[in-house]
């Protein structure tokens, strides 16, 4: 299983770029964030470490939640992963296997946010399960306590992500 887990995370393109969400290049600001400069992947934003990728697919999620009202895996899963860009198909595994993974549909609380992020990010890394390597990150990427505690989008839109 080791040996499995070290194999995976050479391989897997989200583990090289420390961005365990795919989350694509862009200009946000995102803490820990290698400049678009010296982004060598070119598709994908790369981070400095896999504590700050982490943290941005939980901002990612937030926003989504806190700007665009989304709220169950389907609408989330839309909007991570367009029709445009993937296979009805691949989308459906996509949505059973967070589904699957994160025992809910809506993200209701930072337990289902947590278990829902766990699930974005072993998909998109081919993973089977949650595994350890995201395990000592999460409670430090995620810094929240409650969904209640979050900041409106529209007060914090104008720091760093």
């Amino acid at each position: 299983m080791a040996y499995q887990i070290e194999e995976i995370m050479q391989q897997a393109r989200g583990i090289r770029n420390n961005n365990p969400g795919n989350i694509k290049l862009s200009n946000t600001a995102w803490q820990g964030k290698v400049p678009n400069a010296q982004n060598t992947d070119g598709t994908f934003e790369q981070f400095h470490d896999m504590a700050h990728g982490i943290r941005a697919v939980y901002r990612l999620l937030i926003t989504y939640a806190n700007k665009h009202k989304l709220r169950t895996v389907d609408e989330i899963i839309d909007r991570w992963a367009p029709s445009g860009e993937n296979s009805e198909t691949a989308r459906a595994n996509y949505k059973r296997f967070v589904i699957d993974q994160a025992k809910t549909e809506i993200m209701a609380t930072p337990a289902n946010l947590q278990d829902f992020a766990a699930g974005i990010m072993a998909f998109e890394n081919g993973l089977n399960q949650y595994t350890t390597f995201v395990k000592p990150f999460e409670a430090q990427a995620a810094q929240i306590s409650n969904l209640q505690d979050l900041e409106p989008y529209e007060q914090k839109k104008k720091i760093c992500l």
